[in-house]
């Protein structure tokens, strides 16, 4: 047999082979890279992914997020004890976004420990039961809300996911106002975890306001999710949201009454050794002492009677005295000298280092040092990072810290 024919027939007999061979057993393998949500967006940890038919499988991380190598042609299972387990086919796709949706019949098998599941046969004390039935058509949006007042002592409370306390994410939010065409905010998203600064600067107009205004739901986001300790604003009762934040407005409101009073504002059982601290904290502590009754002096309806930094100071005080979760400072030092405003900021960072802190600002100085910085304008994000990142990589944030910085500031 000539050389042309010995070849010929060696090809003929390799695809004959490979057409013997069962459908993806030659298909190349990739990396795929997912998420695992569930059907109000948050991700899910600890989900099993596995390509269908083999033993290939892993499960998801503290993010949501798996990465398996399949075939093109591969099918991937996913499941989760309740939720409806998905199978989605790969179809060469590099990238994937499962959705998982609730099961509540598999609630008949199981029963809620804390932040567990466990078996009924391994329980041991007393328990109250729910039907799935009783849930299937209730018009709501997660199973929390479907057991509300359904069993006697029960209280759902929205407290947020375990682990993630003052935790704020948000998530591709757009905003427009009620009757409004225009745009207050596209696109918008950053995360900002316990204990960080995270502040916000440009310039008037450009929607610094309104972004912060969508976390204690003054507003609600257009578009996106806006998330707090994990969980979507929208699911948390108004009262359990708010008690989670210390809000200051650019306009602070004094009430009448004393000192006092102001500062533990809505606390029947005031504790004054933690109205004193927060007062240290917002550098009032040196105008009350002037005072001839110190904490137990007068405050007119408004705070007619102090000036608007002595307004400003007590109203910080205010916030920081419940020692929530987050703090919001809407462009809450602008009535402060720069010596009181350094001096708060400092304070802040040690008496409220557990407290994730947003800061609106137009002065530089004010955020120069915080962990991140948002640079906002036209209502979207055009740049974030540290004070020296940002001087190097975005034009907005250079030209606004030329117009207030001097050269030797800019250099430092």
């Amino acid at each position: 047999m000539n050389p042309t024919n010995r070849k010929w027939i060696s090809q003929i007999v390799a695809c004959s082979f490979l057409a013997m061979l069962p459908a993806g057993a030659y298909a190349q393998s990739k990396t795929i890279h997912g998420v695992v949500k569930d059907a109000n967006g948050e991700t899910i940890i600890g989900a099993s992914v596995g390509q269908k038919g083999t033993k290939n499988a892993t499960v998801t991380n503290l993010d949501g997020e798996f990465s398996i190598s399949v075939p093109d042609n591969a099918v991937l299972e996913i499941s989760y004890i309740g939720y409806n387990n998905q199978r989605v086919a790969v179809n060469g796709k590099s990238s994937l976004e499962i959705v998982m949706t609730e099961d509540v019949h598999k609630l008949n098998e199981l029963v809620v420990v804390g932040y567990g599941v466990m078996k009924k046969k391994d329980l041991t004390g007393a328990v109250g039961s729910l039907a799935a039935k009783d849930m299937e058509n209730s018009p709501v949006a997660n199973i929390g809300q479907a057991i509300q007042g359904k069993i006697a002592g029960l209280q759902v409370v929205d407290a947020g996911k375990p682990g993630e306390e003052g935790e704020i994410e948000f998530r591709n939010v757009s905003f427009a106002y009620p009757d409004s065409r225009h745009a207050m905010l596209e696109g918008v998203n950053f995360k900002a975890k316990k204990g960080q600064t995270v502040a916000f600067i440009g310039s008037t107009g450009s929607g610094k306001s309104s972004l912060i205004n969508l976390v204690p739901r003054f507003y609600d986001a257009t578009q996106g999710e806006v998330l707090v300790d994990g969980v979507n604003v929208r699911d948390y009762k108004l009262k359990a949201l708010r008690d989670k934040i210390g809000y200051v407005p650019q306009q602070s409101f004094l009430f009448k009454g004393t000192i006092a009073s102001n500062v533990a504002y809505g606390d029947t059982d005031r504790d004054d050794d933690t109205v004193r601290r927060a007062c240290d904290v917002a550098q009032a502590t040196e105008f009350i002492d002037k005072k001839q009754k110190k904490y137990d002096s007068g405050i007119s309806q408004g705070g007619s009677n102090v000036s608007g930094g002595q307004k400003q100071r007590l109203s910080i005080a205010r916030a920081v005295y419940r020692h929530p979760e987050i703090l919001i400072f809407d462009d809450s030092f602008s009535a402060l000298d720069f010596k009181t405003d350094r001096a708060v900021r400092d304070a802040l960072e040690k008496e409220a280092k557990d407290s994730t802190k947003l800061i609106v600002a137009q002065r530089i100085g004010t955020i120069m040092n915080a962990d991140r910085i948002i640079v906002l304008d036209d209502g979207k994000v055009v740049g974030q990072g540290t004070h020296e990142e940002l001087l190097d990589t975005c034009e907005v944030y250079r030209q606004i810290a030329e117009s207030q910085l001097s050269e030797d500031e800019l250099k430092r």
